[in-house]
């Protein structure tokens, strides 16, 4: 029997993962591909029984959310470059001896994202930077696709690209109020609208995809 034609599942791992659409997404693809795969959203708190649960035979790989994207690095066989220099992964693959290597594959995602939106932007400027929201694992690999994909990214004071990275909440604390103050002076600051993108999918129009839209910015 070929390997592919086995049930096998694919897992998102992490916690708050009920609310991702992409066990729906993932298994309708897999069923268009006619394979017997499912994608299966997994709630765990701690790497160690996490692990343990990637390692049995019906998981052919998975992706990783928060709070385990820099936590089970160190239980991984092998780590790629990305996942080196970000120090977090997104994403571990198994191989057929069952070694598991750890990939950040969101840079991929956020540097492609940011060209898309910036090319529908007429009149662009040349010289472009980049503000990211956040400091965990998201942010990281913000700072990644900025660095290692966006060659016309620079020191210049005023960002073209905003890549928000923290949970959709209403701000409480003097940290998180003085945040949104920044951010919407930021937005407002200048005619040259770039693209503000939020890693936050919990809500499709987070507080800074709005605050973005009402500016006049390109959002993702």
């Amino acid at each position: 029997m070929a390997p592919n034609s086995q049930p096998r599942e694919l897992w998102l791992v992490g916690v708050g993962t009920e609310h991702s659409v992409a066990p729906a997404l993932h298994t309708f693809i897999a069923k268009e591909l006619n394979l017997p795969w499912k994608y299966v959203a997994k709630e765990f708190h701690d790497e160690q029984q996490c692990l343990q649960q990637i390692k049995m035979p019906v998981c052919a790989g998975c992706a990783v959310t928060m709070p385990c994207k820099k936590t089970i690095m160190p239980l991984l066989d092998d780590l790629d470059e990305s996942a080196r220099v970000i120090t977090a992964c997104n994403t571990i693959s198994i191989n057929p001896a069952g070694r598991l290597t750890g990939y950040s594959h969101d840079w991929i995602g956020i540097a492609r994202a940011l060209k898309e939106a910036s090319s529908e932007i007429p009149g662009r400027p040349t010289d472009r930077s980049g503000l990211i929201i956040g400091a965990e694992g998201a942010a990281r690999a913000a700072v990644y696709a900025l660095w290692n994909a966006c060659e016309e990214v620079n020191t210049m004071i005023q960002p073209w690209y905003i890549v928000g990275t923290v949970p959709d909440f209403e701000p409480r604390t003097p940290e998180e109020i003085a945040l949104k103050t920044l951010l919407t002076y930021v937005l407002g600051m200048t005619n040259a609208k770039g693209v503000l993108l939020d890693m936050c999918y919990k809500s499709q129009y987070t507080r800074h995809i709005l605050l973005a839209k009402d500016a006049g910015w390109q959002t993702v």
